[in-house]
Parts: structure tokens; C-alpha cells; sequence
């Protein structure tokens, strides 16, 4: 989450527009392409500092079945975010974030148009569980992050661990050329033409959001969860990184 305070902008990724009336934020969630309210999508209002050695005031509200929300607070700038808002973009995550001046002025509440973005997702296939192990002797495993021309440096959580399979994903925009880059200091990696990741990275574009998954999905299809029909880079474990040592014996002269 980005934590500059962005005034707000007509950008690609859509208007955020608030109201705010007396010490509360009020307004909708809706999505931009349906105009259908978010429901159950959470509104973050994370307080400007009122100084850069103390922690920022974070609030939230939980968007309700007709997409309002609600939340009261102290009079303050406020940066406004959404999470959870299903395949819709977190205007602060992908450079359109909204500030809101909490005053004593009333307005009328305004909608939040969120715009549709689409899954992406990083596979790493490790059938011989060697990530795990590499892991237990290095503090860090797999590093994955995108970037684009209108974004900085994303990371992607990871969002699914069976054991042998991962998945390090996140909700990317529509039709805009990013850049994913994969770095391991454990285990060594390539993709399917045997190529390890390099350092300026994988070009990708999603271009269709993804859909839900059907629930008639066979059993067999487990290992693909979640998001089987996302917009995919495969990248797999053929080594370890870490180097065997032996233990010194020491010997009675």
C-alpha cells in the first residue's frame, strides 16, 4: 500500500470520489462497469500522521448488502482505500488512491467507483518439497513482484500452500503491460524451457477478468486452486541453493 497522499485525480484505474460530513465518511462502493454496489468490501481510512515519527490512525467500515458504509473519526486527511472487494482494484495499491478532508462542512456522499482488474498469479511447482526444506536454513524463500508504468513495485502475497505447489497472486489491472520478477536466495528456479528468472523479469498482460470457478469442479482439480483460470506464469524448483557442509572432526594429536 502506497503511502504518499495522492489528491484526487481522474486516472486510468477510475474516480474515487468521498464525502465526508461532521467527524464521519459516508458514501458507496459501487463497480464501475455494473454500478452494482461492492458488497462486503472493506473501506480503510488510514489518518495522515501529525508527525512522521508517530503511526498513522487506520479506521474501518464494512460495505453493507446496498453498498454504503460508514465510519466516524477525528477531523484529519485521510487516504482511502478498499480492500476485499473481490476482482475490483484497490484504488491505493494501483495508484489511485483518494484523500479525504474530515471537516465540520457537510456534503452529500458520493460513490466510489471501483475499477475491474483480473487475476495474476505466479505458480512455483516443488514436487520434491525442496522449498520447505531450504527454507528451514534461510530465513527468506521466493520474493515475487510486479511492476508497470503506472505503478511502482507491487508485492504478491502468497495466497495458496499445498506443500508442493504455491501460488503468489494478487488482483492485477486489465490490458497493461507489467513486468513480474521472481528471485529465490534458497532454491533455484526456471521456467518450463529450463530458463531461471532473470533479473528484469517476465513481460505479462491480463487481459480478461477471471471468472468464478465453477462449483461442479472435480476433486482432481484441487491442486489447481485457487483461480485455475488466471492469467499464469509456471516457474519450477530444480535445486537447492544451500550448500551440504560436513562437520570438522577434530582429531587428538
Amino acid at each position: 500500500m502506497r503511502a504518499s497522499y495522492i489528491g484526487a485525480t481522474a486516472m486510468a484505474l477510475g474516480i474515487l470520489s468521498m464525502a465526508v460530513s461532521g467527524q464521519s465518511l459516508t458514501g458507496s462502493v459501487v463497480g464501475d462497469d455494473t454500478g452494482s454496489p461492492v458488497a462486503g468490501a472493506t473501506v480503510v481510512a488510514i489518518g495522515k500522521p501529525a508527525s512522521p515519527n508517530r503511526a498513522p490512525s487506520i479506521y474501518h467500515a464494512v460495505v453493507n448488502g446496498a453498498g454504503e458504509y460508514s465510519m466516524t473519526l477525528p477531523a484529519s486527511q485521510y487516504q482511502v482505500c478498499v480492500h476485499g472487494a473481490g476482482l475490483y482494484l484497490d484504488p491505493c495499491a494501483w495508484g489511485s488512491a483518494h484523500v479525504a478532508e474530515v471537516a465540520s462542512i457537510s456534503a452529500a456522499p458520493a460513490a466510489i467507483r471501483l475499477q475491474k482488474g483480473g487475476w495474476f498469479i505466479v505458480r512455483i511447482h516443488d514436487p520434491n518439497g525442496i522449498l520447505a526444506g531450504a527454507e528451514a536454513l534461510q530465513s527468506s524463500g521466493v520474493a515475487v513482484f510486479v511492476t508497470g508504468a503506472d505503478t511502482g513495485k507491487f508485492p504478491l502475497p502468497m495466497i495458496y500452500n499445498s506443500g508442493r505447489i504455491r501460488d503468489y497472486g494478487a488482483v492485477v489491472p486489465l490490458n497493461q503491460s507489467m513486468t513480474v520478477v521472481v528471485s529465490s536466495n534458497a532454491v533455484l528456479l526456471a521456467n518450463g524451457k529450463g530458463a531461471a528468472p532473470g533479473p528484469q523479469g517476465a513481460a505479462f498482460q491480463v487481459t480478461a477478468p477471471d471468472p468464478t470457478t465453477p462449483a461442479w469442479f472435480p476433486p482432481s482439480f484441487a491442486l489447481m486452486f485457487p483461480r485455475p483460470t488466471a492469467t499464469m506464469i509456471h516457474y519450477y524448483v530444480t535445486g537447492s541453493k544451500q550448500r551440504s557442509i560436513r562437520p570438522r572432526i577434530c582429531q587428538r594429536a
